[in-house]
């Protein structure tokens, strides 16, 4: 409780509470590699730039955020998709020594060839939000 990292779902200001977005990012690293990492945060941004990227000159960017309504939420959902993907699509996860020395993550990321399936995994939650 004390780091902030526990927290309730429901209520107060800490992320399980917060709005949040599930996002979808796409790396190029220095090997012209092309990767997609699938997550949530409060602010996509900020996680992009000063939590992922080991390196600022990294050619990254945002490709698309859904909304959703908790932090709670988004890590649910979130861990719903990479089951789907991993389950679906095992051979578009990404080894993490072929971006460990861009990234300061060591999973969920996957080959830009996932990204159609992530973008369409993507749609369909921000169609459940909606309606």
């Amino acid at each position: 409780m004390q780091t902030s990292r526990f927290a309730c779902g429901q209520c107060g200001e800490d992320w399980p509470a917060a709005p949040s977005y599930l996002y979808a990012m796409q790396f190029r690293l220095a090997s012209g590699l092309r990767l997609v990492k699938l997550g949530f945060s409060r602010n996509p941004d900020s996680r992009l730039r000063h939590q992922l990227l080991k390196h600022r000159d990294l050619d990254a960017k945002i490709l698309k955020t859904v909304p959703m309504a908790t932090g709670q939420l988004a890590l649910q959902a979130e861990k719903r998709l990479h089951a789907k993907l991993q389950a679906g699509f095992s051979d578009q996860v990404a080894p993490p020594e072929l971006y460990s020395d861009a990234l300061r993550v060591r999973s969920e990321v996957y080959f830009a060839d996932a990204a159609q399936v992530i973008f369409a995994m993507l749609d369909a939650i921000e169609a459940e939000e909606d309606s």
